[in-house]
C-alpha cells in the first residue's frame, strides 16, 4: 500500500505548480487501449509547455508532477469545444496510469459537476472497489474554460478486493444502534435506524498514517435528528463498530485566542477565548479579522473542494 503521505505532499504543492496530476486512473467504460505508466508520462512530458519536475517514490509510481511557472499542460485530445465531462474523461484517460493507479478492481463513476468562482469547473468521480464505493474516495479533476487540465486530485484506496460480507445487515444495524444508544444513554427502542448500503472503509484514504487496510463496512445513520443522530460504520466480517461520528455539531464553532504580542512557542488554544461564534466582535482587529478569515477558509474549501472543515 502507498504511503498516505506520499499523497499529502502532492495535494500541497497545487498552489506551488501550474499543473498537479496525481493518482488517477481512466474510466474503466472507456475503450481505448490500455496505457502503461511510462507512455502515459511520457505523455504527459510531452503535453506540457514548460519544464516538467516529476518525483517518484521508492517503488517507481510517479507522485508529483509540476511545470514551471506561466507553463500548462495541453492535452492534444481535448479541445474547446468538447464537454467538460468529456474533457476530464479524457485527461483521466490520457494522464492517469502515470500515477500507477489502474489497478484491477477500482471503478471511478461520474459523481457531478460545480463551478469555481474562477470560472473554472470541477468534476467528481466516486470510486467503487468490487463494485462497493469507498467512503472518501474519488477523484476531481478541474478543467479550465479552454478545456485543458488545472489540476487532477485523488484520494483513493489503494486496495483491489474487498472479501465478501460474513454479517448480515440486519446484525450489524443491531450492534449500530447498540453502541449509539451506549454513547448517547438513549434507550435503543428510541433510535430509529437508516441502512445506508454497504461501504469500503480505508482510513488510509483520510490520510491515516497507520492504517489497518481497507475492510467493507455496513454504513447506518442512527436517531432521530433530534435527540440524536449518527453515523456508523459496522465491519461486515467481524461485526465490530469501527467508526461512530455525531453528525449534531454546529456548522461552524470557531474560538479565537491572542497571545497578547508575546512572542514564543504555540500555545493550546483551550480557554481565555477573544472570540467565540457567540461573543459578538472584539476590539481588537487582528483578532476578528483571524475569526472572519478561518469562516472565508471554511466556506473556500466546502465550495470548491466540498470538503467539510468541521
Amino acid at each position: 500500500m502507498r504511503h498516505p503521505t506520499r499523497r499529502s505532499r502532492a495535494l500541497s504543492a497545487v498552489v506551488l505548480a501550474g499543473v498537479v496530476l496525481i493518482g488517477v486512473q481512466p474510466i474503466l467504460e472507456s475503450t481505448a487501449a490500455p496505457v502503461d505508466l511510462a507512455v502515459a508520462t511520457d505523455r504527459l512530458v510531452a503535453d506540457a509547455t514548460g519544464e516538467v519536475h516529476v518525483t517518484r517514490g521508492t517503488d517507481g509510481v510517479v507522485d508529483f508532477v509540476g511545470v514551471t511557472a506561466g507553463a500548462e499542460v495541453t492535452n492534444p485530445a481535448v479541445s474547446e469545444t468538447m464537454s467538460v465531462r468529456a474533457a476530464a474523461h479524457a485527461h483521466l484517460a490520457r494522464y492517469g496510469a502515470a500515477f500507477g493507479l489502474e489497478r484491477p478492481g477500482t471503478t471511478l463513476a461520474y459523481a457531478g459537476r460545480s463551478a469555481t468562482a474562477s470560472h473554472q469547473d470541477l468534476v467528481r468521480y466516486d470510486q467503487a472497489v468490487g463494485g462497493v464505493p469507498v467512503i472518501g474516495g474519488e477523484v476531481v479533476v478541474t478543467v479550465r474554460p479552454d478545456r485543458q487540465p488545472a489540476s487532477v486530485l485523488a484520494t483513493l484506496s489503494d486496495a483491489t478486493m474487498i472479501p465478501s460480507a460474513t454479517v448480515s445487515e440486519a446484525d450489524a444495524a443491531e450492534a449500530a444502534v447498540t453502541v449509539v444508544a451506549r454513547t448517547t444513554g438513549l434507550d435503543v427502542a428510541d433510535l430509529p435506524v437508516a441502512a445506508e448500503g454497504r461501504w469500503v472503509w480505508d482510513p488510509a484514504v483520510l490520510g491515516a498514517l497507520d492504517s489497518p487496510g481497507a475492510r467493507g463496512t455496513w454504513r447506518f445513520r442512527v436517531g432521530d435528528g433530534e435527540t440524536a443522530l449518527h453515523t456508523v460504520l459496522v465491519d461486515d466480517r467481524t461485526r465490530g463498530v469501527l467508526v461512530d461520528v455525531d453528525e449534531r455539531q454546529d456548522v461552524l464553532d470557531r474560538v479565537v485566542c491572542d497571545r497578547l504580542n508575546v512572542p514564543g512557542d504555540d500555545t493550546p488554544c483551550t480557554s481565555g477565548f477573544a472570540r467565540t461564534e457567540a461573543s459578538g466582535p472584539s476590539a481588537i482587529a487582528d483578532v476578528d479579522n483571524a475569526f472572519v478569515h478561518a469562516g472565508e477558509v471554511a466556506d473556500l474549501y466546502q465550495q470548491v473542494g466540498g470538503v467539510d472543515l468541521t
